[in-house]
């Protein structure tokens, strides 16, 4: 009769539940099934921010599974944005000195520098919220930095000089330090580029009432050293001091906007006469190798020689009237030349 009893029993409780939902017995183990979308629907709802934030099931920073907190919509993490606050101490060599930790994020910033800390205490919250769920709780954080905020990208500029076809286009100049607020430099090593532009950007006298200041710009060009013995990276770079040295108008052109550009002029005139022979004398060698399968290359070293037996060069390719049965050849010291008929 107990048997009997038992059995209506167990039938009642598996009617009671569901269709979907069983009690399984035998001698050993009782097995549970349940309806897991059901379970889904109701831990979603269970965070304390529903409908903004649901209960979502992850595996957190320690390896572990747990509850994490997931916005449900874009709306949701503007209302709600994700922040950690944490309690640290500074133990960088370099930082830990700092009694201001505004100033040693500032600097951290200007340097591009992560500063190394020991973390005491860590709160993740949405929006003035405390998150429910607090992936870092009771967790060991071994090794830990403040990481700064990357500068600002810069558009790629153009820089030419006025009333001059001269440009130089595509640089694209990053911010590599700040001094202070006030002291930016900028260049464009990292570029695969002939030329390797170096900027120190100098504001002062701010006003902000009139949102004005004064602002000065100091260049420096150079060739870059994977060209060095390149004739059109030379001829580029020499051009670039020409136009330095005869005093033209600089500017500097933002290719997402070409109507914007600052211009200056360089405090520099000198006699050209050096440098326009210097550019001729690359255009020529430039010349010489591409109709003799050369590979000339403009150094320090020549002497009045060589510059004498390039010109002759020039003259003879220049020449209208070249006959074609002549050869040049030109010796492996670029000393002299000989012409044979």
């Amino acid at each position: 009769m107990e048997k009997v009893n038992k059995e209506e029993n167990q039938s009642n409780i598996a009617q009671f539940i569901g269709n979907n939902n069983t009690i399984e017995q035998n001698n050993y183990n009782n097995q549970v099934t349940i309806d897991s979308d059901f379970l889904l629907e109701m831990t979603k709802k269970q965070h304390k921010l529903y409908p903004y934030f649901s209960t979502g099931i992850d595996k957190l920073p320690n390896g572990k599974i747990g509850y994490k907190s997931i916005p449900t919509s874009k709306e949701a993490e503007k209302k709600f944005p994700l922040s950690i606050q944490s309690n640290v101490t500074i133990i960088d060599d370099k930082y830990k000195k700092y009694t201001d930790f505004n100033k040693a994020l500032k600097d951290s910033y200007n340097n591009q520098e992560p500063i190394k800390v020991k973390v005491n205490s860590t709160i993740q919250k949405l929006g003035d919220e405390i998150d429910p769920y607090q992936p870092f709780l009771d967790e060991e954080i071994v090794e830990a930095y403040i990481l700064p905020h990357k500068f600002p990208t810069i558009p790629i500029v153009s820089i030419g000089f006025i009333d001059s076809d001269f440009i130089v286009d595509g640089i694209q100049l990053k911010i590599v330090k700040k001094e202070n607020d006030n002291i930016t430099y900028l260049n464009n090593e990292k570029q695969d580029n002939f030329i390797v532009i170096k900027i120190k950007f100098v504001v002062s006298n701010i006003n902000e009432e009139n949102n004005s200041a004064d602002i000065q710009f100091n260049f420096n060009f150079n060739i870059n050293s994977r060209y060095k013995d390149n004739l059109d990276a030379n001829i580029m770079f020499y051009k670039i001091l020409l136009n330095i040295a005869e005093g033209k108008d600089m500017y500097m052109k933002f290719i997402d906007n070409p109507n914007k550009s600052l211009i200056g002029r360089l405090p520099i005139k000198d006699d050209v006469t050096i440098l326009k022979n210097t550019i001729k004398f690359c255009e020529v060698l430039k010349k010489i190798n591409t109709t003799f399968n050369l590979n000339l290359t403009r150094t320090d070293k020549y002497t009045k020689s060589d510059y004498d037996s390039i010109r002759f060069l020039e003259k003879i390719l220049m020449s209208k009237n070249l006959d074609k049965e002549k050869q040049i050849v030109l010796s492996l010291d670029a000393s002299k030349v000989n012409k044979k008929i």
